[in-house]
């Protein structure tokens, strides 16, 4: 996945204001959550590759998303993320797609919304 221009021309906000409209599943905070530990976990992959971009997969986004909420939230990452709607990190590819069809994330032929699909348990990683 990878953070993308708007299709539309859609701010990020008024693309989570449409997906929040439709699907009552997810706060809107969670939107952000994923977007801002996208980068997060990309900006701390790169830094393992010796500077190089590249590609981050499901499973290395749902890692990523965990240590963001610990260094953010600390005790309350879990509690965040629970009120938000984040129970599992399907929902993490949930989010993911969703913000992919509105044109606000990128992917290759490879992703898919199973990636993210029995992980790990999302709270017990969260402490």
């Amino acid at each position: 996945m990878v953070l993308c221009v708007a299709m539309e021309n859609l701010s990020f906000k008024e693309a989570v204001e449409r997906l929040t409209q439709s699907d009552k599943r997810y706060a809107p905070e969670a939107y952000f959550f994923v977007r801002d530990g996208l980068e997060y976990t990309a900006k701390n992959l790169k830094k393992g590759a010796r500077g190089l971009a590249r590609h981050v997969t499901g499973k290395e986004l749902s890692q990523g998303l965990c240590d963001y909420a610990i260094e953010e939230y600390g005790p309350m990452a879990s509690y965040s993320l629970k009120q938000w709607g984040l129970m599992r990190t399907e929902d993490f590819g949930e989010i993911v797609f969703a913000l992919i069809e509105v044109g606000m994330f990128g992917k290759t032929d490879d992703d898919k919304r199973e990636d993210f699909a029995r992980l790990f348990d999302l709270h017990e990683k969260l402490g």
